[in-house]
């Protein structure tokens, strides 16, 4: 029977019975989803169906066993199947996007974002397609450049980093987000603590790396120093790396410092797909 037709049914019998609202949404979904059912006769033979045993106080009857009840029973179950298992998917990827915000490991503004959500005219709508074209491409192994999104302040490069970061989380694919000052905090604050390990190495490893805010921070010859090792390693290694800038390529890598800045401005422009991002902040 057609979902509709059995919505309307269990909503004409809920009220019938002289349910509350919630009860006739329970007998709604009882309808749609439930192995037995509240009709008595099949809606695909015909037949009069034996009532189900056990006390009640709305009828239920057993399932029908002709060919046509058994198909459109099997098509329920399997679409219920992919429900739950959509649902565990989402709740598990929320979980690990709230730990991973909690860390500083993904952009707390991103929580809950999704595709289509950056709205910001024409520029805007584009440029979201395409880096969700290029995401669906480095996902499947097929594209080997990387991505370079800039614009002004507050339109939605930090939402598509974190968009691409869900994708990734998705795929299973190893990925890191890191805002581009919050690494050079961490990698000084390993000098103070003495400590032996140093964040550079794990980014220089992971499979794809977004950099949030690149060129953000004043440079110094350390701090360009720092970029260029990482690029270049990156670079070497063949992993996609993702950046977002308030600057083009340029003003980014002028300002890491200049000693550097040619040969970071010439390895990005020779890998990266640039996508810019206009309009007006919606901050």
């Amino acid at each position: 029977m057609d979902v509709e037709v059995r919505r309307e049914w269990s909503e004409w019998y809920g009220e019938k019975l002289g349910l509350d609202l919630d009860r006739r949404k329970a007998l709604t979904k009882m309808v749609l989803y439930s192995t037995q059912t509240l009709m008595p006769d099949c809606s695909f033979c015909n037949r009069r169906l034996p009532r189900s045993p056990g006390a009640s106080d709305i009828p239920i009857y057993r399932r029908c066993s002709c060919a046509g009840a058994t198909s459109e029973w099997e098509r329920l179950e399997s679409k219920r199947t992919r429900e739950i298992r959509q649902r565990s998917m989402d709740e598990w990827e929320k979980s690990v996007l709230s730990k991973a915000a909690d860390g500083g490991k993904y952009p707390s503004s991103s929580l809950g974002a999704d595709w289509h959500g950056v709205k910001r005219g024409p520029a805007g709508v584009a440029a979201e397609r395409e880096v969700r074209s290029w995401l669906e491409s480095t996902l499947s192994g097929k594209e080997k450049s990387w991505i370079y999104i800039y614009g002004p302040r507050g339109t939605g490069k930090t939402t598509l980093a974190g968009l691409i970061v869900q994708g990734a989380i998705r795929s299973a694919t190893d990925c890191r987000y890191v805002r581009w000052s919050g690494l050079l905090h961490d990698i000084k604050a390993g000098w103070a603590d003495k400590s032996p390990s140093n964040p550079l190495s794990e980014l220089k490893k992971t499979k794809l790396l977004v950099i949030d805010d690149f060129g953000k921070d004043a440079g110094s010859e350390w701090v360009a120093t720092t970029a260029f090792e990482l690029i270049d390693s990156r670079e070497q290694a063949g992993l996609q790396t993702v950046f977002t800038s308030n600057f083009a390529i340029h003003g980014a890598a002028t300002r890491l410092g200049q000693d550097k800045a040619a040969a970071i401005e010439d390895r990005l422009r020779g890998r990266c797909k640039v996508v810019e991002l206009g309009g007006e902040s919606h901050r």
